[in-house]
């Protein structure tokens, strides 16, 4: 408990449970020191409210594709850490900062694809192979949603 100065989670609070992630934010809180910083860089929902139907089962897909129950939503994520004692809280809003990431994914996608075709293995991927394969264009069609998600740059600190 305790022993962390700083920590950080590229993409994997998502893996948590939970609209807020909150077992992730309690431990994340038990590992640092007090006084200890944390950033969190992750896509996150903007509200729980309904998705358009066309929108949800693209939602529904891409977190099948990459074993996710669901991510978190923002402001659900912002009052978890609160809760537990973080302090001096700042959430910055990266979206299209990581948009031209997502600009490369239609070549890549199109590369990968091609390539399958051209060795005739296209239905010997395996249902492993292809969710990864599909993820990121559906998590590319989910960030052009700007209303419904958002790419979060999130840090803070422990009290202490």
């Amino acid at each position: 408990d305790g022993y962390a100065d700083a920590a950080f989670a590229m993409e994997s609070a998502c893996y948590a449970g939970g609209e807020n992630k909150m077992d992730f934010v309690r431990e994340l809180y038990r590992l640092l020191k007090p006084g200890g910083r944390f950033v969190i860089n992750d896509g996150f929902r903007k509200h729980t409210g309904l998705l358009p139907v066309w929108l949800e089962k693209i939602y529904r897909k891409n977190m099948e594709c990459w074993a996710l129950s669901d991510l978190a939503d923002i402001h659900a994520f912002v009052a978890a850490l609160k809760l537990v004692g973080f302090q001096n809280i700042r959430i910055e809003d990266a979206s299209w900062r990581v948009a031209p990431s997502f600009a490369h994914i239609p070549r890549v996608s199109l590369h990968f694809y091609w390539d399958v075709l051209r060795k005739g293995e296209l239905f010997k991927l395996d249902h492993q192979r292809r969710n990864n394969a599909l993820a990121p264009a559906l998590g590319m069609i989910m960030g052009l949603s700007r209303k419904h998600f958002g790419y979060y740059i999130i840090s803070g600190e422990k009290d202490g």
